[in-house]
């Protein structure tokens, strides 16, 4: 990254205006040898005194230094100097002052630390006794240089009342009166929820109609895709939000004109809606290759190029997740603790929910029942999540189109091992709380927003 002067100006007197950076940029990290100069005096100055220093006290200072080295140009120093101080940082959209700002010293502070790592390796006498010893030194030299913060949050004081405030805007609906209650009013952000059920029991079904549901709620959806290709899920969830059957779903997405139509008449219906009509985006990785640093940089990139804030992150699934801080290690338990807290962090750095899913022990394949230890490779995930659901469903619920899902784990809820009856259409990937079978608590239930939306599984006429 090569910066202008202009840039390198602005670097200067942002520095000026947020102190705490001082300790953070050096000298060598502008490429102008005189503004370099300038803020190496400044920044000793910083050091000594913990303030910022006036225009008078700079120049002072590069008048001392002028009379140790007669190859400095006061003039041409005082003149940068003066020009430093017009600056002003107002005219500068805020928002791109602190990317650019903060762009800038990540990467310097990264050239800086593999530098002085490579001086270090190249200068070091290695031998096999000392190996390790060198490499967890550049380690040390990399990581730690490059930790870098820019804000600083001191949490919540107890003592102040607004601190106390539960934001009811960290929450929103799933669209299911059940994972509702059981979430404690909704999926709530930075949490992660995850289902565990037996192979080919429904788990990328259940998780492409909670994806349908917040979409037409007007909410931001990511499905990221390991298993199954990106047209085979749009596929599953075109059916379900368009109302074409899967049978037909190939002939009528190949008519063009036809299935435009179809397209803007669902937009239409739910653009007009109070919340209107979310975005859904569908990712492909290839299988135990992406990890979470992959996934979030895309999603920072799609947030970025589509001015959106995504709302719920869909990962199918977390077992065939790459676990890039151990890539090599075959320890099941290790790796699918490692993803899940990776996960989670995702969620709370970028303030949605992640929804993921795995897989039962082997024992399990022909149970009718769920428990927590049931997960197949890690109860480590279980200590993990905010929210754990059993997918429950044998060869005749299948054949009748039903479901069962149970409550396994819930960090914000007493609806503990509650249970509720789901039924599917497999016609159109639907799935929806069957009204007729309460949960087991006497609660009201509501209606899905399907039916609040007077929707129905008919198909699409498309002539």
């Amino acid at each position: 990254m090569t910066n202008s002067i202009q840039l390198e100006k602005i670097l200067y007197s942002y520095i000026r205006s947020n102190p705490n950076l001082y300790k953070k940029v050096k000298a060598n990290y502008f490429e102008n040898k005189e503004l370099a100069f300038i803020y190496k005096i400044e920044r000793g100055f910083v050091e000594k005194f913990n303030s910022v220093p006036t225009s008078k006290q700079i120049k002072e200072l590069i008048n001392i230094e002028s009379e140790k080295n007669n190859e400095i140009d006061i003039e041409t120093y005082f003149t940068i100097i003066d020009n430093l101080y017009k600056i002003d940082l107002t005219e500068y959209d805020a928002e791109w002052l602190k990317k650019t700002i903060e762009a800038i010293i990540y990467w310097k502070t990264l050239d800086n630390s593999m530098f002085d790592a490579i001086t270090f390796m190249k200068s070091s006498d290695v031998k096999v006794d000392n190996v390790i010893e060198i490499v967890e030194k550049v380690k040390e030299i990399i990581l730690e240089r490059n930790n870098l913060s820019f804000g600083f949050s001191q949490g919540l004081d107890f003592l102040n009342y607004e601190a106390h405030i539960q934001s009811k805007s960290d929450y929103f609906t799933t669209g299911y009166p059940f994972f509702d209650k059981c979430l404690g009013g909704g999926y709530k952000r930075k949490t992660l929820v995850a289902f565990l059920g037996k192979q080919k029991s429904g788990k990328s079904l259940i998780m492409t109609n909670l994806a349908a549901e917040l979409v037409k709620l007007g909410k931001n959806v990511v499905i990221i895709t390991l298993e199954m290709s990106e047209k085979s899920v749009i596929k599953r969830v075109g059916s379900n939000l368009l109302k074409i059957n899967m049978k037909d779903y190939d002939e009528i997405s190949n008519n063009e004109k036809k299935f435009k139509l179809i397209l803007n008449k669902f937009k239409q219906r739910y653009e007009s809606r109070l919340d209107g009509l979310g975005k859904l985006f569908i990712k492909e990785f290839p299988t135990s290759a992406a990890g979470v640093p992959e996934i979030e940089n895309y999603i920072k990139q799609l947030e970025e190029v589509q001015n959106i804030k995504i709302d719920a992150v869909i990962v199918d699934y977390i077992n065939i997740m790459k676990n890039w801080r151990n890539p090599n290690s075959e320890n099941t338990y290790l790796k699918i603790k490692t993803i899940s807290e990776d996960l989670r962090a995702m969620a709370v750095r970028g303030n949605f929910v992640v929804i993921t899913a795995t897989q039962t022990v082997r024992k399990k394949e022909s149970s009718t029942e769920l428990n927590a230890e049931d997960v197949s490779e890690s109860i480590g995930l279980i200590s993990t999540v905010d929210a754990l659901f059993g997918i429950i469903q044998d060869e005749s619920m299948r054949a009748d189109g039903k479901y069962i899902l149970k409550a396994l784990a819930l960090r914000d809820s007493e609806y503990i091992y509650e249970k509720q009856h789901l039924l599917v259409n497999y016609e159109q990937m639907r799935v929806k709380q069957d009204m007729n079978i309460q949960s087991y608590s006497n609660d009201k239930i509501l209606k899905n927003v399907d039916e609040i939306n007077g929707d129905t599984d008919e198909p699409t006429t498309w002539g």
